[in-house]
């Protein structure tokens, strides 16, 4: 196997990776996964969740729940509050016992061991940091706790500095320094501890957007110098989709849909994971199956608003079964005036949105529709109360269970 050629800020023992090629011999028939962060061969995932429940009192926060994580992967936990996302960080961080299952981590089970046993350390949303020590010395506050040489110590502080940018930050502390600079020390300190799995609980919640798109792209950039695993609890998609290598989508304590972010955006399970990850237009029909004479895989379904036809259909849906026809915004267009093609609609509002441009339609039974095109694509003569049709892009409409 080789890795194409990384250069890490620091590594296991302190060292960088060579910025070459590194070559590992694989074994007939061995599941590698690589952690390019440590330059390690490892035969089973970083983390692995297996049948993990827990309740509190009659409430089922976690219900049977599996999830496998690679080392050197981005995995973004995502859902509403109440979901269980929080709680499963804090069943692999060890804060909370799971009823039944196991956790693992580096193929070792650590479902019985305390919190500071266990070979993760957390990113929290309130920062964490000791304010009576300097940025140094928090970061260096796991490796001398461990009985690491205050000369070694303060050398890879030194070095994690330089690598969340905040070169110049060693001798302040955490209160003459802003939100987004505390939580770069933050992420420092947990690299610090050189953990297999480094854990985020919504880190970025409290800080304004800008700060948080910026931030987003830079723990993207250390996961990949690092490549360290890091497990991400967020309630903010556009935050998970920005920045994860898969998603878990998690719903009344389930895993619903575990996916890369393309595939849970195109390819959504079902119509609650469609609009909770992203706008939707929904219509809800009946399923009536294939389409005679219908390109390959082509399939139909009648609705209150006529038949629709689709490029695909959930798997298991058989003739008569209540169905939800999903469509994006960004691929439902509004043509001015009438025509026999189309669903006929009342045009509610405009909103210009920087580059782009979001329109709302109704129809005369009240189902409302939302398209986003490029500002210059959009006609500008159209106004709130015209007839507009409505189409439906069937290569990206989607039949899915109610």
């Amino acid at each position: 196997m080789i890795l194409p050629g990384v250069r890490p800020a620091w590594g296991r023992g302190g060292t960088s990776l060579p910025t070459e090629a590194i070559r590992l011999p694989r074994p007939a028939g061995e599941r590698v996964i690589v952690s390019l962060c440590y330059g390690r061969r490892v035969p089973h995932p970083a983390l692995e969740l297996a049948s993990v429940s827990k309740s509190f009192g009659a409430r089922r926060a976690v219900d049977d729940v599996s999830l496998e994580v690679a080392a050197g992967e981005f995995v973004a936990i995502v859902g509403p509050s109440g979901s269980g996302k929080t709680t499963a960080l804090r069943l692999i961080a060890g804060f909370e016992q799971p009823d039944a299952g196991a956790v693992r981590i580096d193929g070792r089970d650590v479902t019985a061991l305390p919190a500071e046993r266990r070979d993760v350390s957390t990113v929290f949303q309130s920062y964490a940091l000791f304010p009576h020590l300097s940025v140094r010395d928090n970061i260096a506050y796991g490796p001398r706790v461990r009985g690491v040489p205050r000369a070694e110590r303060n050398r890879q502080a030194e070095e994690l500095l330089e690598l969340v940018q905040l070169p110049d930050a060693a001798g302040r502390r955490p209160g003459e320094l802003s939100g987004g600079q505390q939580q770069r020390v933050a992420l420092a300190r947990a690299l610090a501890n050189r953990p297999s799995v480094l854990l985020f609980d919504e880190p970025l919640g409290a800080l304004d957007r800008t700060l948080r798109e910026e931030l987003q792209l830079e723990l993207r950039r250390i996961q990949r110098e690092t490549g360290s695993t890091f497990v991400y609890v967020t309630h903010d998609q556009d935050e998970a989709f920005g920045m994860a290598d898969r998603l878990a989508v998690m719903r009344e304590g389930r895993i619903v849909q575990l996916g890369t972010p393309s595939e849970v955006y195109d390819r959504p399970a079902d119509a609650w994971v469609a609009t909770f990850v992203g706008d939707g237009n929904v219509v809800p029909g009946v399923f009536v199956g294939p389409v005679d004479g219908g390109t390959d895989g082509e399939v139909a379904a009648d609705t209150d608003l006529g038949r629709l036809t689709a490029a695909r259909a959930a798997p298991g849906l058989a003739p008569g079964a209540r169905i939800v026809a999903v469509a994006r915004p960004e691929r439902t267009t509004f043509a001015a005036g009438g025509g026999a093609d189309g669903i006929p609609a009342v045009l509610d509002d405009v909103v210009a949105l920087g580059p782009r441009t979001r329109l709302t339609a109704r129809t005369a039974g009240g189902t409302r529709f939302v398209s986003i095109v490029p500002r210059e694509e959009f006609a500008a003569g159209v106004t709130p109360g015209d007839q507009v049709r409505v189409h439906l892009d069937p290569a990206s409409l989607a039949f899915l269970p109610e």
